[in-house]
């Protein structure tokens, strides 16, 4: 009788230790198929990268910037434009989510860019509201300073959601008070078509 409970009990460790191992494979398999989507999202190449800044907007890059990133993960698309050299402070940041709502609060303009930076940059208080043309519509652009995390750099933020190509389109400008260059933003939404 004990010998038959053994074998019963031994069975039993053998039939779970199976199912874990099982289950082991297929969560190895999920997470290496996750991993390869998810590095194919950031874009490196300057072909790709252009496919998808055209996919959200036409706009001219500004002289002393570039097109540094881009990302593209399904209804998401994002393009960060960066100063050339290490002087430069400014950077521009577009971000289209498909389906989308346009009537996005300041709040939840703040939220996804974070969400897309993976990072809460400064402590922003507004400091102004106004109204500039974007693709031949008004929007409603929010600006807000405040320092950065952990340092005494005064950071300005400039805000606003146009109509992209497929939707409603965060535009995020940031960099320090002290190199802000409001000529650089004004000829560059100029250029946004």
């Amino acid at each position: 009788i004990f010998l038959k409970e053994e074998i019963t009990r031994l069975q039993g460790i053998g039939i779970v230790g199976a199912l874990c191992l099982c289950a082991a494979v297929i969560v190895f398999f999920v997470v290496r198929e996750l991993g390869t989507r998810m590095k194919g999202m950031v874009k490196t190449d300057p072909a790709e990268i252009a496919s998808v800044s055209k996919s959200i907007a036409e706009f001219d890059v500004p002289q002393g910037y570039e097109v540094g990133l881009a990302m593209s993960f399904l209804n998401y698309e994002s393009v960060t434009i960066m100063p050339t050299d290490a002087g430069g402070s400014m950077s521009i940041t577009m971000v289209q989510v498909t389906g989308m709502s346009s009537d996005l609060t300041d709040e939840q303009m703040q939220q996804a860019l974070e969400q897309q930076g993976g990072q809460k940059s400064a402590n922003m208080s507004m400091v102004e509201q106004r109204t500039e043309t974007i693709r031949g519509e008004e929007v409603a652009v929010t600006v807000s300073e405040g320092n950065a995390t952990g340092t005494n750099v005064r950071l300005r933020q400039w805000m606003t959601v146009f109509n992209g190509n497929k939707g409603p389109t965060i535009l995020m400008i940031q960099g320090s008070t002290a190199d802000w260059d409001e000529d650089l933003i004004t000829d560059f939404i100029a250029s946004i078509r």
